[in-house]
């Protein structure tokens, strides 16, 4: 009995030198695998997902990956093509048709890329260009629903950039009209003034190639003025002074003394009052406001020099002859009349 215990206890003992083994490499680490790092162009596009916060770390990558200067022009496209977006984004509208472009050099068929540069084309006002890149795009895929749509603002808007084009060169012609007919009379005018009291009138030409003017009278004892809305040039002063002082003419409201009477009236304009306009500054001057036009921009140091050469002219008051026509007083040598 006592031998055959010790035989157990022997191969219990040699079973447990044959475990261990297994044990011990049970207890082994397992080694960690290594993450792949993403390519330039992976990690730029996770980044441009994230938001505006992380546009310009997007460009830096897509830039990064065209340095790399693929051997595939497929993925070329695709890099100049993300980076165009991006650029899109940023509002930097005349990179993203420049990356565009080159998306589609390595890559005609790069539908993207074509729509891509049809909005930054569109953003900088450059029509035909954008209307070449979704016609482009098109051709390609005719039924890509975003260069439809594309295609139908361009057009829209082109059509009122036409539109727009057409009433501004019908109003510059209506003002050169204006511009050499007073030149051709020799009469100068100068900027803007007594707007207050024209409401906004201006020299115009009529179908008879007549000036007419509206003309203001400055009463400068009592601070008031009269308008007087038409004046042809071929009108003489006395004929519109006999309706205003006339015996005819009802009483000035604020001439309680009845100091103004048709003989009592003189009329005076001051020389060299204003500086007179240039021709583009005149015909700019009289598209202001037209439909279709905006205002001409300021003469900046021309006109400054212009007020300093006035400053040295004699300035003087001149009676008027009331049975001179306005267009006789208005070419007189110093008279600049003002702007409206």
């Amino acid at each position: 009995m006592k031998e055959l215990g010790k035989r157990n206890r022997q191969r219990k003992k040699k079973n447990k030198e044959w475990e261990m083994p297994t044990t011990t490499t049970a207890k082994k680490k397992k080694k960690k695998k290594r993450k792949k790092k993403a390519w330039p162009q992976e990690q730029g596009n996770r980044l441009l997902k994230k938001g505006h916060n992380f546009y310009r770390e997007a460009l830096k990558l897509y830039t990064q990956a065209i340095s790399q200067k693929s051997s595939i022009d497929a993925n070329s496209s695709i890099y100049y093509a993300n980076r165009a977006q991006v650029n899109l984004l940023l509002g930097n509208n005349r990179r993203a048709f420049e990356d565009a472009v080159q998306a589609v050099k390595h890559n005609p068929e790069n539908v993207k890329a074509y729509f891509r540069g049809a909005k930054a084309a569109l953003a900088l006002d450059v029509l035909d260009g954008a209307a070449d890149c979704c016609a482009k795009g098109l051709s390609k895929d005719q039924n890509n629903v975003e260069l439809q749509k594309l295609q139908v603002t361009i057009s829209e808007k082109r059509a009122k950039k036409e539109l727009e084009a057409r009433k501004e060169a019908a109003s510059r012609a209506a003002a050169e009209r204006i511009v050499n007919a007073l030149s051709k009379r020799k009469v100068k005018i100068g900027p803007e003034a007594f707007r207050e009291w024209t409401g906004g009138k201006r020299p115009w030409l009529d179908s008879d190639e007549i000036l007419h003017f509206p003309v203001v009278l400055l009463y400068g004892e009592v601070m008031t003025a009269d308008l007087i809305e038409d004046f042809s040039e071929t009108d003489r002063f006395s004929a519109h002074l006999n309706q205003m002082f006339g015996e005819e003419a009802p009483p000035l409201e604020w001439d309680v003394r009845g100091e103004y009477t048709r003989r009592r009236i003189e009329l005076y304009f001051q020389t060299n009052a204003y500086r007179t306009l240039s021709r583009p500054e005149l015909v700019a001057s009289f598209m202001e406001g037209q439909e279709g036009t905006a205002r001409g921009g300021s003469a900046g140091a021309k006109e400054e020099e212009s007020e300093e050469r006035l400053d040295l002219l004699e300035k003087r008051w001149v009676k008027v002859d009331e049975k001179a026509t306005l267009a006789t007083v208005l070419s007189k040598t110093g008279h600049v009349i003002p702007g409206n």
